[in-house]
């Protein structure tokens, strides 16, 4: 009798068991189908490959002016650096010249961009918003 009940319980056990892994898998399959009907996945990752793109081109055109001798202390826009992206430099902490109207993007405070990078003077990454 008590091999019977051991039977039944180790049984019953692993049909629990495969019942919860067959229920994530399902549960996964459907977030899968809903990433792919409405492309919300691809659209996750494409905003972190922008924003990666848009790090690295405002590191470049930093580095770029700095290497043709440009002064980078007065913290001045890099430009558009992707799609709804732009470069700033900025002093890492803040100081006045960074709240400069003229030393900050146009295209940010007119709201044609609506992201920006910010890199200090020596083009080390500050923060992306």
């Amino acid at each position: 009798m008590k091999k019977t009940a051991l039977l039944l319980v180790g049984l019953m056990f692993f049909i629990l068991v495969g019942c919860q892994k067959k229920e994530n898998q399902i549960s996964q399959s459907i977030d899968e189908a809903v990433d792919a009907t409405t492309g919300l996945g691809y659209i996750n990752v494409e905003k972190k490959a922008v924003k990666d793109i848009a790090i690295a081109q405002t590191q470049t055109l930093c580095r770029q002016k700095l290497a043709a001798g440009e002064d980078l202390s007065m913290s001045p826009c890099l430009g558009v650096v992707a799609p709804d992206w732009v470069g700033d430099v900025a002093h890492n902490p803040r100081s006045e010249i960074d709240n400069l109207p003229e030393n900050q993007c146009s295209d940010f405070r007119e709201g044609k961009a609506h992201h920006f990078v910010e890199v200090d003077p020596n083009c080390n990454f500050i923060k992306a918003y």
